[in-house]
């Protein structure tokens, strides 16, 4: 048996991995995050060197057994004395590798003037997971208690160690069985319940503590469905911080007349508990005369907030911003950091990342929250900042942002102004909240419009906004109508061919709304390089063209059978005139697949938005295309070649 020290980052994972070795199979054992647990390890052992890790090995060099291990003091032994304790311990049925793991343990404490040794524990929380477990092996283990193989104890118990005291745990079975009836209860109606504690005559204080009790969410969905009277009421009940989470539940414009309802002075306590950009956008919905006077009513620090939010276009990610956030020096002990976070934390509730700047006030990283509370008071606080942090610029589009938004997957992303200052976060509501809202967008540029429309928007606004586009497409319209006029002598001559028209129309619509898709959603990469796009196009090609050769083939067979089959003709006219139709398939498909592609990287060369009416735009195109070569083709083949009419 040989015993090994681990003391690099390939050594922590192969100490991690090692317990599934040992419980591979068994159902009851719930593992491990592994990746929070390397993490931790990585930190303890190797960073700091608190605690040290050991593996023991075969002659066969495959692993036995592992161990962890640190000193402290024990107040409940003579004179304080020095303990060590032993953490995360496993091993195979094995009394040779156990006892070299523990002999070795055991001689390094001694060095350093141990006199006891106790375990096993959880090292990150040794008061509530202790022990080794002796008895319940068929149950699967609860929250705060241990779990191992049967023959574990033996294998400290025949080392040397002996049983400190008893760890009990205990299940208790439900008086009343829990039925499926039961089970499947309905969810209380919230509102009704809501509606009845607004509309009762209790006294304030009453209903304001039944009312706590509720979502902000649920109350939000109340607030329409009461009366004038009774919303005032409401108002005067709750304090600003609760009156504040309800209306940001809400449509902007729809939360600006609830504020107008509110006397002056609490509506403006009710805006400085918004969130910076919330407050921003529902004071956007009241007039010019309601928002001076709240404006006058509020304290400098929202004042200045606010107008600082004004700064930025609504296109910016700076106006999607909070300045609900906490931020530290750089020049801060561990312990300095934590009380500056405290202090922060009665104002702003956004702390799982508190954010670092220098004496100059520029932005130099940031810290996860988890770090600075599993850190040592003595842990260099330089170290626990991500100097590489991800943000933004408060002046950026948002468009520009939304790809570093969704890759980072941070709860908050820091705002810069122009000096790397740091202005605000985004948080990840906010992110969800930006994504959903240039979805919209982009659904309404593919229709051919400017921007998501509502049901209150005036008509004219709507008119002025869908007119543009629809005269360009009513102009191509007017040149696919004289195309299709232009081949008049061969639809009277075969009016067969005008059945399947709209077939071949339609696939050729599909293709290339498939390709335009494909194209958009490819362009959001802002770094494509030539070769990159002209290999999109090929691809796209490829592809309607493989796609369009099997349903021309499968045209061909099938409109075939049918045409001589129920329609009457001969059998070289009816295959003859189903060849066409699959010919003008495979063409068709293949060239709006091109077109599908090529139109948006074409406007995003002329720095023009690629979704603005791309699709209605291609649809019209690929129409005229398959015109084209549908009727073009039908004159060529069947009536100048086969001379076939009728």
């Amino acid at each position: 048996m040989q015993v090994k020290t681990i003391n690099d980052k390939k050594g922590i994972k192969s100490f991690v991995a090692f317990a599934d070795s040992i419980y591979k199979g068994d159902a009851n054992y719930v593992p491990f995050m592994k990746k929070d647990l390397t993490k931790t390890l990585e930190t303890l052992v190797l960073k700091e060197k608190s605690y040290t890790a050991l593996m023991v090995f075969g002659g066969d060099g495959a692993p036995q057994g592992r161990i962890l291990f640190t000193v402290g003091v024990n107040k409940q032994l003579p004179d304080k004395a020095r303990c060590g304790y032993f953490f995360l311990f496993e091993c195979v049925n094995s009394q040779e590798a156990a006892n070299a793991l523990l002999a070795e343990m055991n001689r390094r404490l001694a060095a350093t003037g141990v006199e006891y040794v106790e375990g096993a524990y959880w090292p990150f929380d040794p008061d509530n997971r202790r022990g080794i477990l002796v008895k319940g092996f068929e149950f699967q283990p609860v929250i705060f208690t241990s779990y191992n193989p049967e023959y574990y104890p033996e294998l400290l118990e025949n080392f040397g160690f002996e049983k400190h005291f008893d760890t009990l745990t205990f299940k208790m079975e439900p008086k009343i069985p829990v039925t499926e009836e039961a089970a499947l209860t309905p969810k209380p109606d919230y509102a009704a319940e809501i509606t009845r504690i607004v509309k009762s005559p209790a006294s304030p204080n009453v209903m304001r503590e039944h009312l706590e009790d509720y979502h902000e969410k649920d109350i939000a969905e109340v607030l329409p469905t009461l009366t004038p009277a009774e919303r005032k009421k409401l108002y005067r009940i709750l304090d600003a911080d609760m009156l504040a989470n309800i209306l940001e539940r809400l449509e902007n414009d729809e939360a600006a007349g609830f504020l107008s309802e509110m006397d002056l002075s609490k509506a403006a306590r009710t805006i400085e508990s918004m969130e910076t950009d919330a407050a921003t956008a529902i004071l956007s919905g009241l007039d010019r005369k309601k928002k001076s006077d709240l404006l006058e009513c509020m304290d400098e620090t929202s004042k200045k907030e606010l107008a600082l939010m004004q700064t930025f276009d609504d296109d910016e990610i700076g106006s999607k911003m909070t300045t609900n956030y906490v931020s530290v020096r750089d020049n801060l002990t561990v312990k300095q950091a934590m009380s500056s976070l405290i202090e922060q934390a009665a104002e702003n509730d956004n702390i799982s990342t508190l954010f670092v700047r220098d004496s100059d006030d520029v932005f130099c990283g940031a810290i996860d929250l988890k770090e600075l509370i599993i850190a040592r008071p003595e842990t260099d606080f330089h170290s626990l900042i991500m100097t590489s942090y991800p943000y933004v610029y408060g002046h950026e589009d948002i468009d520009d942002c939304l790809e570093l938004l969704k890759d980072y997957s941070e709860d908050l992303i820091p705002v810069l102004d122009n000096n790397n200052h740091l202005l605000g976060v985004i948080t990840s509501q906010n992110m969800v909240q930006v994504v959903d809202d240039e979805m919209g967008e982009d659904y309404a540029r593919l229709a051919g419009l400017t921007a998501e429309e509502d049901l209150t928007e005036p008509l004219r606004q709507s008119m002025q906004k869908r007119l543009p586009w629809l005269f360009v497409l009513l102009g191509l319209g007017l040149l696919v109508s004289t195309v299709v006029g232009a081949f008049e002598q061969v639809m009277s001559q075969l009016t067969l061919i005008m059945c399947f028209q709209s077939l071949i129309l339609d696939m050729a619509g599909n293709v290339g709304t498939q390709s335009l898709a494909v194209t958009i959603r490819v362009l959001m990469d802002e770094n494509l390089t030539f070769r990159q796009k002209f290999g999109l196009v090929v691809k796209e090609v490829r592809i309607g063209s493989a796609n369009g050769l099997l349903l021309g083939l499968a045209s061909f067979v099938l409109i075939g059978l049918y045409i001589w089959l129920f329609r009457g003709r001969d059998l070289m006219t009816a295959f003859a005139v189903s060849g066409c139709i699959g010919f003008s398939l495979l063409v068709a498909m293949a060239i709006s697949s091109a077109v599908g592609t090529l139109i948006p990287l074409f406007f995003k060369k002329i720095n023009i938005d690629p979704a603005v009416a791309s699709g209605p735009l291609i649809t019209t195109v690929n129409d005229l295309v398959a015109v084209v070569t549908y009727y073009g083709l039908s004159w060529l083949l069947l009536l100048q070649i086969m001379h076939l009419a009728g």
